[in-house]
């Protein structure tokens, strides 16, 4: 029973966690585990409780990118403005309004 139970846990393989899709499918695999009766339930709990930190993890990084992307838009903006290349069109630009004089 001993050597069964080896092959058992050596065929329970997590994905590496690069995103919140791959934390999702390890955690569904943890589930077909315990279903499935291959895994202890306690075993289990501390699994979903480390996917649970990966996954917040991740999602604070994700937030922190789009952050720089946003802080860097607005530094390239401020530049830009510095140099007097307004990169954004004027209203009567934008609707084809004639200036009148």
């Amino acid at each position: 029973m001993g050597r069964a139970e080896r092959q058992i846990h050596l065929r329970f393989t997590v994905p590496l966690l690069q995103d919140r899709q791959s934390v999702r499918l390890a955690a569904a695999r943890v589930r077909y585990a315990v279903d499935a009766g291959h895994m202890d339930p306690s075993v289990a709990q501390q699994l979903f409780f480390a996917l649970r930190l990966a996954s917040g993890n991740l999602r604070f990084l994700e937030q922190e990118a789009l952050w720089m992307d946003l802080a860097e838009a607005d530094l390239d903006r401020e530049a830009d403005a510095r140099a007097g290349r307004d990169m954004a069109p004027k209203s009567n630009q934008i609707y084809q309004v004639r200036r009148s004089p």
